[in-house]
């Protein structure tokens, strides 16, 4: 058995994939932390390694502190940091 996050994909990300959605399956029970599984992503989409730096994952539309705990039925989403003023 295998738990699923789907994580949405915006812009450059979804262009780089060629999905708006990436699925990410971990074994049932798993519950990672928001670092865990960027580290998934980056390692299962290799093509987004080279913005991940810049990257953070959004948890039900708040930006996740790399501690936080990620469950399967969260809303899901990599931002890019941005700069401006």
């Amino acid at each position: 058995m295998s738990t699923a996050f789907d994580v949405q994909l915006f812009g450059p990300y979804a262009d780089a994939v060629g999905e708006s959605v990436v699925r990410i399956t971990l074994p049932k029970g798993t519950d990672p932390t928001a670092s865990e599984l960027m580290k998934v992503i980056e390692q299962e989409q290799p093509q987004l390694r080279p913005m991940m730096k810049e990257t953070r994952l959004a948890v039900n539309r708040e930006f996740a502190g790399p501690d936080q705990m990620v469950r399967s039925d969260d809303d899901l989403a990599l931002i890019g940091l941005v700069a401006g003023g």
